[in-house]
């Protein structure tokens, strides 16, 4: 019953739905009058940080973490999350179709709001590295240990050249 109410908060309506509306709805400059970070923060942290906060909170769940376990997966799948989109966002912009077996430029030729486009190449750059160290320190001040994330973090810094 846990993970299912984790699963409606996640993925449902208040959660990774309500990210993916308000990237739709942002496509084309349609949030002329509005504040673009805020909107920006929304959409990236319910599109993709839920859905890691979802994968990790119910796997904690599911081995018998305690509260204060499952809270520090919890910041470290949310700021993880926010990373994995800023870096998306990068790799978007300065990839080739080769490197990323994708239809890339999209976001800039949808008009959609995206950290480059909002502040550049060389802030985004910055603050996914502030979020990569934040994971680190998360995982260290925890004592979790992960080669699976600490290689993720690594190939996607070496991808987006930071």
């Amino acid at each position: 019953v846990r993970v299912l109410e984790e699963y409606f908060q996640y993925a449902g309506a208040y959660g990774v739905i309500a990210g993916q509306v308000v990237d739709i709805e942002s496509e084309n400059n349609n949030y002329e009058g509005l504040n673009k970070e805020e909107i920006l923060n929304y959409l990236h942290l319910h599109k993709t940080s839920d859905l890691f906060q979802l994968a990790m909170r119910t796997g904690a769940i599911i081995a018998g973490a305690e509260d204060e376990k499952i809270a520090a997966v919890t910041e470290f799948a949310k700021t993880f999350g926010l990373a994995f989109q800023i870096a998306d966002d990068i790799l978007d912009e300065v990839s080739t179709f080769e490197q990323m077996g994708k239809t890339l430029g999209k976001d800039k030729a949808e008009g959609k709001l995206t950290y480059v486009s909002l502040y550049g190449l060389e802030e985004s750059k910055c603050k996914l590295s502030c979020l990569f160290e934040k994971c680190h320190d998360i995982m260290k001040q925890q004592n979790i240990e992960s080669d699976i994330f600490k290689d993720m973090i690594e190939k996607i810094c070496e991808r987006v050249g930071i």
